[in-house]
């Protein structure tokens, strides 16, 4: 399966996360994952989809590494953090 890149993965993944279908966005972000480390719009798709299936840890881990690269990238991430 080719895919033209990551923004490609990423919009695949939003629309799986759109229609609740959060395992099959995170498969679809991990292709992506490695290599991306400073990648924070990643990290926030992450930690959403995580944060839904309910492995709170690994969200916030997601989400704590988002706020240390920019903790200005979305205010709703503070609210994420709280939830988990």
């Amino acid at each position: 399966m080719g895919y033209e890149n990551a923004d490609e993965l990423k919009d695949m993944s939003r629309a799986a996360m759109k229609n609740g279908n959060f395992t099959q966005a995170l498969k679809l972000l991990s292709k992506i994952e490695e290599g991306s480390e400073t990648d924070i719009e990643l990290l926030d798709l992450c930690g959403v989809c995580l944060m839904n299936l309910k492995e709170f840890d690994l969200a916030l881990q997601k989400f704590k590494r988002l706020i240390a690269l920019d903790k200005y990238f979305n205010k709703q991430v503070y609210i994420s953090l709280a939830l988990c």
